[in-house]
Order: C-alpha cells, then sequence, then structure tokens
C-alpha cells in the first residue's frame, strides 16, 4: 500500500474515532447517544424475572413443541398485564424465563401471569366443555345495565360450537350440580365455570343458548374496573399446555440497578485509563498509536452491541472490560516482538515488518482460544452468562481488527515517516537497548524442569484441595435467597435475625451501602416470591419500611443451583477440549 493512501486511511480512521466518541457521548440531531440507544438488562434498569420449569414427560420434538406454547401463551399473559418491553422466552430444554421491566412486585407479577395456571371451563356438573385455546379475545368495558364494568369473551370458531352446546344444555335444565361453592352450597346447575389453576374466576349463569361468536360476563351491580381487568386478561391469556413451578426468580430496583451500573463505568473508565496511561510511559509514540487503537476498539464494541439491540446486563460490562485488557495484551505482544527486532540491529521499517509477521500467529491464536471459550459460555451458560459471553465474543472479533489491521496501519505509517522512523520513537535507545524495560527475567526455558515440577506441586494441591475439602459454593449455585433492603438507618443486625427468627431461615446477615443503611439476608433456603414477600412483611412490622425499600430480591431453586454447577463444570470441560483441539491442529 502506498504511503499517500496509508496517509489517508489514517487519517479516515482518526476522524471516525473522534466523531464517533463525540456522538456516542453528546449525541448529534436525530441520532441518540451510545446510553440512550443501549438496552440494559434487568440488574440495571430494574424489574422481575422468574424462571419457570414445565413439569411434563414429554422429550424430544414434543417437548420443544410443548415449550414454544407454553412461550406463546406466556407472552399473551405478559402483554395482557400492558408491560412495555417485556420479554420471554425458552431457556434451556424444559424452562421458560419470563422478563418483566418496571415491575417491582414479584409475587403479585407471577401469580399474574399464572405460576401454575391452566385454563378450564366447567358445567356444574364438573365436566369440561372448553379450554383457553377456544378463547380468541377477552376485554372489559362498562357496564351500562348493572353498574360497574363487564367481561366481553370472543370464541374461535371451534370454541363458539363448544359453547353453544353447552349453554343449550345449562338452558334445558339437564346439567346435575356435583361441584359447590368455597362456602359449601351446590354451585347454580346453570352456571359456566371459569377456572384457572383449579381456582373459580367467575361463574357466570347461561339461562338460555348462546348462538355467538361471542358473549358477556356481567352480575348485579358489576365487576369493578380491577377485577374486571384482571379475569379478562386470565381469560386472553389462554391456557398452558403444561402446569409450571418456579425455580428461580428475582427483584431489582432501578435504583440499586442504576448504582452498579455508575460504579461498573466508573471502574472500566478508571481502567481504560490507566490502561492508556501505562502504554504511554511504557511504548511512547507507540503507545499513543495503542491509545488509539484501544479507543477505536470500545467504541466499535459499543456500537456493535446498540445496532444489534443487545441487552447490556453488568456481566456484559465485565466482559467489555475483561476484552479491553485483552486487546492491549495483543498490541503488547506485537511491540514487544518489534523492539526485538530492533534490537537486533534491523533497520525501523524492517522491523515492523517482521514484528508484525512473528506476533500476528500468537495474537490470532491467543484471541481465538478466548473466542472457543465465549462460545462454550454462550451455548451452555444462563441468560447472565450470555451477557458475558456475547460482549467477550463481540470483543475478541474487534480487538483482532484494531490490533492486528488498525495499529498496522499506524505504525507502518509511523515507520515510513522521515522524522519519525527513528529507534527512539518505538522505544529503543540508539545503542539498542530498550527505553522501558523490567529488569528482573526469569529464564523458564533454562529452569523447565523446575518450573514444570512446580505446576504440578500447584495443580496436585488445587486437586486435593477440591477433592478433600470441596468448594465453598455461593448461593446461585447451591439454591437459596437474597434479600437487600433499605433499612433508612442503621440497625441491629442481631435485631434484624430475631425479627425474622419465626421464619426459621438461619440467615446470614450483612450491612450494604453508604453508612451502612442497608442490610443483606442470606438463606441458603429457597424462598419463592410469596414466602419472601412475608419475610419482608415480618420486617416492615417492625421498622416500618419506606416505599421502594426492597433494593433486590432473589430466590435460586435447588434444581438452578445444581444445573448451574452442572453446566459450569461442563463449560470447563468442553472449552478445554476445544481448545487442546486447536493447538493440537495448529
Amino acid at each position: 500500500m502506498k504511503t499517500g493512501t496509508k496517509k489517508l486511511l489514517a487519517t479516515i480512521v482518526t476522524l471516525i474515532i473522534v466523531l464517533g466518541w463525540t456522538v456516542a457521548i453528546k449525541g448529534v440531531g436525530p441520532i441518540k447517544s451510545i446510553s440512550k440507544q443501549m438496552k440494559y438488562g434487568l440488574d440495571i434498569n430494574g424489574g422481575v424475572y422468574v424462571l419457570l420449569q414445565a413439569d411434563t414427560k414429554a422429550k424430544g420434538s414434543d417437548l420443544a413443541k410443548l415449550m414454544d406454547q407454553t412461550k406463546n401463551v406466556l407472552e399473551n399473559r405478559v402483554n395482557a398485564m400492558g408491560i412495555s418491553e417485556a420479554t420471554v422466552s425458552v431457556e434451556g430444554t424444559n424452562k421458560v424465563r419470563v422478563e418483566m421491566p418496571g415491575v417491582d412486585d414479584a409475587d403479585s407479577a407471577i401469580k399474574q401471569i399464572g405460576k401454575t395456571a391452566q385454563l378450564r371451563f366447567l358445567l356444574a356438573d364438573g365436566t369440561q366443555i372448553m379450554s383457553g385455546n377456544d378463547i380468541k379475545d377477552a376485554a372489559f368495558s362498562t357496564d351500562q345495565s348493572n353498574g360497574g364494568y363487564k367481561i366481553t369473551m370472543d370464541f374461535t370458531s371451534a370454541g363458539s360450537d363448544k359453547f353453544a352446546r353447552a349453554t343449550e344444555r345449562t338452558s334445558r335444565g339437564s346439567v346435575t350440580s356435583t361441584l359447590k361453592n368455597a362456602d359449601g352450597t351446590p354451585v347454580d346447575a346453570q352456571s359456566i365455570i371459569i377456572m384457572l389453576d383449579n381456582k373459580v374466576i367467575s361463574a357466570p349463569t347461561a339461562k338460555s343458548a348462546i348462538n355467538s361468536r361471542s358473549c358477556e360476563i356481567t352480575r348485579p351491580g358489576g365487576f369493578s374496573k380491577e377485577e374486571a381487568s384482571q379475569t379478562s386478561s386470565l381469560i386472553r391469556g389462554g391456557a398452558l399446555p403444561a402446569s409450571l413451578s418456579e425455580v428461580n426468580s428475582s427483584v431489582e430496583t432501578a435504583t440499586i440497578g442504576a448504582n452498579a451500573l455508575v460504579k461498573s463505568v466508573k471502574a472500566g473508565v478508571i481502567g481504560l485509563g490507566l490502561v492508556f496511561l501505562i502504554m504511554l510511559v511504557a511504548y511512547g509514540l507507540l503507545g499513543f498509536i495503542a491509545d488509539l487503537a484501544l479507543s477505536l476498539y470500545v467504541l466499535i464494541v459499543l456500537e456493535i452491541m446498540a445496532t444489534l439491540g443487545a441487552v447490556l446486563t453488568l456481566p456484559g460490562i465485565a466482559g467489555i472490560i475483561l476484552s479491553i485488557g485483552m486487546a492491549v495484551d495483543s498490541n503488547v505482544i506485537i511491540f514487544t516482538r518489534i523492539r526485538e527486532e530492533l534490537s537486533k540491529g534491523k533497520s525501523v521499517r524492517a522491523a515492523v515488518d517482521s514484528g508484525f509477521k512473528s506476533a500476528l500467529s500468537t495474537v490470532v491464536d491467543a484471541q481465538t482460544t478466548t473466542l472457543i471459550a465465549s462460545i462454550v459460555l454462550y451455548l451452555i451458560g444462563t441468560t447472565a452468562v450470555k451477557g458475558f459471553a456475547l460482549t467477550l465474543m463481540i470483543g475478541t472479533v474487534c480487538s483482532i481488527f484494531t490490533a492486528v489491521i488498525i495499529t498496522q496501519l499506524y505504525v507502518t505509517l509511523l515507520a515510513d515517516s522521515k522524522r519519525f522512523g527513528h529507534n527512539k520513537f518505538f522505544g529503543i535507545r540508539e545503542d539498542g537497548t530498550p527505553k522501558f524495560k523490567i529488569k528482573r527475567q526469569f529464564n523458564f526455558v533454562a529452569n523447565r524442569k523446575k518450573f514444570y515440577a512446580l505446576s504440578l506441586c500447584v495443580i496436585m494441591i488445587g486437586i486435593a484441595c477440591a477433592g478433600f475439602k470441596g468448594f465453598n459454593y455461593g448461593i446461585d449455585f447451591t439454591g437459596g435467597t437474597t434479600i437487600q433492603l433499605e433499612m433508612g438507618k442503621k440497625v441491629d443486625i442481631n435485631e434484624v435475625k430475631q425479627t425474622i427468627a419465626k421464619h426459621k431461615l438461619d440467615p446470614q446477615i450483612v450491612y450494604a451501602g453508604a453508612g451502612n443503611t442497608q442490610v443483606v439476608i442470606k438463606t441458603i433456603k429457597a424462598l419463592k416470591a410469596d414466602k419472601r414477600q412475608d419475610v419482608i412483611n415480618t420486617i416492615d412490622a417492625k421498622y416500618h419500611l419506606k416505599k421502594g425499600a426492597v433494593l433486590s430480591s432473589e430466590e435460586f431453586g435447588p434444581t438452578v443451583g445444581k444445573e448451574l454447577r452442572h453446566n459450569a463444570v461442563k463449560s470447563i470441560l468442553i472449552a478445554t477440549f476445544c481448545m487442546l483441539i486447536y493447538q493440537v491442529q495448529i
């Protein structure tokens, strides 16, 4: 490539970096800043997520079809609740993950979407006449005749026929009531009983045959708006093809998520600043080039995530920060190779060509093995792990581009320059010695047998400790519950333990937050959303918590913990095996 072309490309890249960061930080016209373009996960924006497991014996394609149907039904129910940007996704083979941004009451949200709900329509004698699949739509509106609100239902073609036959039976009086109301009295023989998860949500009477694609549910005095809205949304949601049980749920407030985001970004900026400074001190003008390439790298990663609509989570931010370190590591390898060539007495231009050529395989191999690990994590890991793996994958690919292509463009242009194409601008004195060098050296090759023995000892000690003592697993691996509360003031931890003693949690309670005004309660007991709410209510009765005091509340069921441990081991083994295969092939 001619020098003039290189200068033009370098100028364009520099302008892209400057203008790109200006737009990314401030936004220009219709283009929003990167912070406003980015989609954030529940751990940042706050909200509720629940992981539900299908209780079914279906396998293979039947299970896949069942889970897809379950996902569609839950999507209908969540949409009926009016929650914006809620997502429902199948996780693993028999689990469904529901994320509801902005919701702060996990218990009511889980109940509303129908934790184990199946919708059925029965006659008073217990005969099932319809299911939720026969309902096309349900809504509510003002009841002009009775006051309050009424519920309207639209049937499918098949549902209309079934409902007509059922109401014809009730109108003839040919149904004998065998079911009973909650107070023990017999159900009206002309009732059409609507049951959700074996619980009656409505039991309207049909005194005449209804041969129509729609009907109305009314009662004297009408329904309240809340009751009509909830009942219609449950009917509209349809029937689940299998019962679901809660295995993991969490609620995060936007406050704690925002604080975590600010701290994570601050840590990333400080880390990036230190990397910039170290590269400048250690490599001079080469370090400045590395900083330019690194700036472009971070910009590309963020823009790709925003363009793809990828959800940025706290683990994802950790992945970006880790990939920054890996990106600068590639530059360090390249610059070290160039210095080695200069120390041998080669010209700057020849040293740059040889340095990039010899470093290329090392850089590509290092990034490829990382890419293998991140792909395995993405395929096997949970949603949180996928967020980390995705940013790591994007970062790994981008780092190869910026380290090999962009850095090479600037460095070769520098080497061709009459003004800067000298050893001193590449961190080498005129006598061929590096300006910045760690004097302490370890001769690993000459003492390789000693280091082999040392490595083997460390490995054996690690295996022995793992085998005899075992691992100290966190709650996400063992199963358990974490609740974080803002108490408004520093309280006595022992007093908090006494307050919730009746729940028999055997908890570990620690302080958190500025001034220790927050408490974090951890227990190895996996508490469902309603049980966690009971604990919170007990504390509220004692300390009179303010609104928004529940900063986070999370439960890991033992099944999830076991699966996480299994997947962690599987990921390590598969990634290690793939890396070994890659190394053997090269």
